[in-house]
């Protein structure tokens, strides 16, 4: 049962996507060129974006400005920063491997 909570899908797990879009209100999609995200995924009303290493400082600029509850991370490749992150805002990051012990300075508020 999907519900009108508004979301932000970012990678490439097409999987996830699935079952987040059946969950949420998904308005916003951000992944690869070549990903099953952008070559299969197609509803009607979601925007897609694809983004790179030349693009992805305007990419965070779009999802901080973007006005949606949950922002799910499922094989994004890049370390969102800081300043990107609201506390109004939930994020979630699925990963399927163990992160550098490291990793965990990043993504604290």
């Amino acid at each position: 049962m999907k519900n009108n909570i508004s979301s932000i899908f970012l990678g490439t797990r097409i999987e996830v996507l699935e079952k987040f879009a059946k969950l949420t209100n998904v308005k916003e999609i951000y992944t690869t060129k070549n990903s099953f995200v952008s070559l299969y995924f197609n509803k009607k009303g979601i925007k897609k974006f694809i983004f790179n290493q030349k693009n992805k400082q305007e990419i965070f600029k779009k999802i901080t400005n973007a006005k949606v509850k949950i922002v799910l991370s499922a094989g994004f490749p890049y370390i969102i920063p800081k300043k990107v992150l609201n506390k109004k805002r939930l994020y979630l990051n699925s990963h399927p491997s163990l992160l550098p012990k490291y990793i965990e300075k990043h993504f604290t508020l």
